[in-house]
């Protein structure tokens, strides 16, 4: 009977701490990026609130950005027992992170 419900619980995500990295590593790129962009003239921030935190000061926003994404990794850390469909959630928003950062690259580094 016991091995029956314990098939039921999912075993932990061993590489999950490193996709919940990876979050933080990819956002902290994309703040570079976006304030590289914005300087050369490349871009303009389309989230207003981002918009006028980087017109008061760069720094700033990147480091509303970084915290905000901090504490959304650390609920997810602390939610990882807890939502079966966590693992492949964090995977996905890693994936969208490197696309956006495709994205950032092709302007950023001017090829388009």
């Amino acid at each position: 009977m016991f091995h029956r419900a314990a098939k039921l619980i999912r075993p932990p995500e061993r590489r999950l701490p490193v996709f919940i990295i990876a979050i933080w590593a990819l956002t902290l790129a994309d703040v570079a990026l976006t304030h590289h962009g914005l300087q050369i003239g490349a871009i303009c921030e389309g989230n207003p609130i981002l918009a006028a935190l980087f017109d008061i000061s760069p720094a700033l926003a990147a480091a509303s950005v970084l915290l905000y994404v901090g504490l959304a990794c650390v609920a997810l850390w602390w939610a990882r027992n807890k939502v079966v469909w966590l693992p492949a959630a964090v995977r996905v928003i890693v994936v969208v992170k490197v696309v956006v950062l495709g994205a950032h690259a092709l302007w950023a580094f001017r090829i388009v």
